[in-house]
């Protein structure tokens, strides 16, 4: 009989990002169960092909009738699965997730952290989404980390002890696909020309969520004074607006002198880094930059990157 194995994430963003090596393997051999809020996002067509899929109405933000809904349905969930393992991750799902667990009686409740968000906030707001991840450390029978400075930080801070989190090898949640980010002339040649931008540009890169702690109201001031003394460039910004910001930073991006191209959500960003110049993570906090270890699978070796080294200088 398969262990049956269930997965939580607040959006299927995250699983694309994250989980979709894990759940086409692990399905080959175990019974594969993946809640998340199918609502938020679209998940890719092998994930929801090799496993069972089930809507829970998990929201990012604090939003304390959903989350009991929420809660709800997972209890339910895991009352008809009974899984040998539960695993969370992102805060909200962990927290739902590892508190439904523990009241079924889960013998195997993990969860990885992918970064704090009360890093970057003062006050009561802070502890109070502080002593929320502690929370899923107490509920939790282990945790984990996407990387090694993560672990020290939480051990720092007092979430965990120490020698209680881990990571998977050096570090990340699934490493980098080298099958997938890689140098190719095509996708450069291609996509240029089917967003309509000429050959010879400077392309500037943001790939992620538009949210203000991914630091992009600062990437759109940054470079609309780029704008202002370099030539030729440009700036894609590729991701979804989940939280709203889109006209707000369009507003801010009016008196541009060189384009930005809003590309919104995709689930191929490698393309996308193979046909810009110059990848840019302006985030105000990460556990474990992913976007930056898969762009210099590329950018080290591709020698387009440095035709405008000597030109932009910033």
């Amino acid at each position: 009989m398969k262990h049956s194995l269930v997965f939580i994430a607040t959006t299927p963003f995250a699983v694309n990002a994250f989980l979709r090596s894990h759940l086409l393997a692990l399905a080959e051999t175990h019974d594969v169960t993946l809640c998340v809020n199918t609502a938020a996002y679209p998940l890719v067509e092998d994930v929801a092909r090799a496993v069972r899929v089930q809507h829970v109405d998990i929201a990012r933000k604090i939003a304390p009738g959903q989350d009991l809904h929420a809660l709800f349905q997972l209890l339910r969930c895991f009352r008809e699965i009974r899984p040998s393992v539960v695993h969370s991750m992102t805060p909200k799902a962990g927290l739902l997730a590892m508190l439904a667990a523990s009241l079924v009686g889960v013998p195997n409740r993990w969860h990885t952290f992918t970064g704090q968000v009360w890093t970057t906030r003062k006050g009561l707001a802070r502890r109070l989404l502080k002593v929320l991840d502690f929370l899923i450390v107490l509920l939790a029978s282990r945790v984990f980390a996407d990387s090694a400075s993560q672990c020290r930080f939480l051990c720092d801070e007092g979430v965990v002890r120490d020698g209680q989190i881990g990571m998977l090898g050096l570090g990340s949640i699934a490493g980098v696909d080298l099958s997938r980010f890689h140098p190719d002339t095509g996708s450069y040649e291609r996509l240029r020309k089917q967003i309509g931008t000429v050959t010879d540009a400077c392309v500037f890169l943001y790939v992620g969520r538009l949210a203000r702690d991914k630091g992009v109201f600062d990437l759109v001031k940054a470079f609309r004074q780029i704008s202002t003394t370099v030539r030729n460039v440009e700036l894609w910004v590729v991701g979804p607006d989940e939280e709203g910001l889109l006209q707000a930073l369009q507003d801010a991006a009016v008196n541009c002198n060189a384009p930005i191209r809003w590309l919104g959500a995709t689930p191929t960003p490698e393309n996308f880094m193979a046909a810009a110049d110059i990848l840019l993570l302006p985030s105000y906090r990460e556990g474990f930059g992913s976007v930056t270890p898969k762009g210099m699978q590329w950018d080290s070796r591709d020698s387009v990157s440095y035709r405008w080294r000597d030109r932009c200088r910033f």
